[in-house]
C-alpha cells in the first residue's frame, strides 16, 4: 500500500455528483492510500483525514491519546507511539469515502520530497501503521464495505449514509476515462471514417461502449485499424 495524491480537477469532478467525496485540505493536497481493484480495472484510493481532539479522541492524564469508540467501522483510526512511548491518534482512514481513480489522475508520494519535517514525520507514522494493518484494511474494504454499498448486503456497523456511492462514482470514472481517450486519441476521425466505410450507428456505439467500460484500449484500436485495413484492401 502506497500513499498518493489525486488530481484536484478529478476530485472536483466526482464531488459534483456525490458531495460525500472528500475534497483537498486547504493547505495541502490530501493523501490517499491505494489498496484495491474490487471491480475490473478500477483503482480505489482511500482518503486520510486529520484526527481532532475531543471529537475523535480523548487525551488521558498521562498524555496518552485514546480514540473514541464509534459504531461506524468504515472509519479506522491510525495510531502510533510518541517518542515518550505514549499512544497517539495520528489520523483517520476514511474507508467509506474511498473513490475509483483512473491511473492517469494519481501519483505516488515521495516522502523525501516533503519539505515540512514535522509533517513528513507524521506521514511516515501513518504509513507504518497502514503497512502493519494492510491485510485487515484490504479485506474489510473488498469483502464487507464494497459489497455493503454496491449490493445492499448488510454488515455490522457500516453507516451507509456517510459513504460514497461506489456504483455512481465508477460510472463517473468511466466517463472521465472515455472523455479523456476521445480527446487524446482523436477517436472522432476514426468514427467518421468508420461511418464513411458503412459501419452502422449501432456498431459505432458498441465500440464507444467498449471504450467507456474500460476494455483494453490497444485491443480496441487494433480491431478498428484492422477493419480499416481490410476495407482498404478490398
Amino acid at each position: 500500500m502506497k500513499f498518493y495524491t489525486i488530481n484536484k480537477e478529478y476530485i472536483d469532478y466526482l464531488y459534483q455528483i456525490d458531495p460525500q467525496v472528500m475534497k483537498d485540505d486547504k493547505d495541502r493536497s490530501r493523501l490517499y492510500v491505494g489498496i484495491i481493484h474490487p471491480v475490473k480495472w478500477f483503482n480505489y484510493l482511500i482518503p486520510l483525514s486529520s484526527a481532532k481532539p475531543d471529537k475523535d479522541y480523548e487525551i488521558l492524564a498521562d498524555g496518552t491519546q485514546f480514540a473514541r469508540s464509534g459504531y461506524d467501522n468504515s472509519v479506522k483510526y491510525v495510531e502510533s507511539f510518541s517518542r515518550y512511548d505514549k499512544l497517539e491518534v495520528c489520523a483517520k482512514l476514511m474507508m467509506g469515502k474511498m473513490i475509483p481513480v483512473p491511473r492517469s489522475e494519481f501519483k505516488a508520494v515521495q516522502f523525501d520530497k516533503i519539505n515540512d519535517i514535522q509533517y513528513r514525520s507524521l506521514v511516515i507514522k501513518e504509513y507504518e501503521y497502514i503497512q502493519k494493518h494492510k491485510h485487515e484494511i484490504k479485506n474489510f474494504c473488498e469483502n464487507q464495505l464494497y459489497k455493503s454499498i454496491t449490493k445492499g448486503i448488510d454488515y455490522m456497523n457500516i453507516d451507509k449514509d456517510k459513504c460514497v456511492d461506489f456504483n455512481l462514482l465508477e460510472n463517473r470514472c468511466r466517463q472521465w476515462v472515455y472523455d479523456l481517450k476521445i480527446e487524446q486519441e482523436d477517436f472522432k476521425e476514426l468514427f467518421d471514417e468508420l461511418e464513411y466505410m458503412g459501419y452502422c450507428e449501432q456498431q459505432i456505439e458498441n465500440i464507444k461502449k467498449d471504450i467507456f467500460y474500460g476494455y483494453d484500449f490497444d485491443d480496441i484500436r487494433y480491431k478498428i485499424e484492422m477493419d480499416l485495413y481490410k476495407s482498404k484492401s478490398r
